[in-house]
């Protein structure tokens, strides 16, 4: 059987994690393997303003769990049997360096195939309307990273987002 290999090596503890890049395109995303039994991954986001959080471990060759520490203290889990994708979401978290582990499940592991993790920030705000019976807002969320859409319909025009940009429609 080939040695395992995984590019984020080491990262076996908080101190070595593996840094989620917010405000790259893929949000963070990063592909990774438990490659022996007691192997645990660890991944860093870091907020520079209050925010919403989104983690996501999906693509799970065998059963693991994910947890977010921060300043060392566990704040939440998630524990799904199986193959089925982990997910923590958390609002209106403060600024600050958030840590993701990774685990295998009763010493779960797979040396062969990959896990997929993503982190997904989105600023809490409201939106405040002057004629708001006149105004509608819809919104779409995707289950996996990309991108979320929204959309403000006014009388006259539209405003659209995808992604992180505004456009006025015709």
């Amino acid at each position: 059987m080939p040695a395992c290999w995984d590019a984020y090596e080491p990262n076996n503890l908080s101190s070595n994690a593996t840094p989620l890049v917010l405000t790259s395109l893929n949000y963070g995303v990063k592909i990774g393997k438990i490659c022996a039994s007691g192997d645990v991954d660890w991944y860093v986001v870091t907020l520079n303003a209050t925010s919403n959080l989104k983690f996501s471990l999906y693509g799970l060759p065998a059963d693991y769990n994910a947890e977010l520490y921060v300043n060392g203290a566990y704040i939440a889990g998630s524990y799904n049997t199986g193959i089925t994708s982990e997910t923590i979401i958390r609002t209106n978290q403060p600024p600050g360096n958030y840590y993701f582990r990774v685990y295998g499940v009763n010493g779960a592991n797979n040396s062969l195939k990959d896990y997929s993790v993503s982190a997904k920030p989105s600023a809490t705000a409201s939106i405040a309307m002057p004629f708001a019976s006149r105004n509608s807002i819809s919104s779409e969320n995707n289950e996996e990273p990309g991108e979320d859409k929204f959309a403000i319909q006014q009388p006259d025009k539209l405003l659209k987002e995808t992604g992180r940009s505004l456009a006025v429609q015709p």
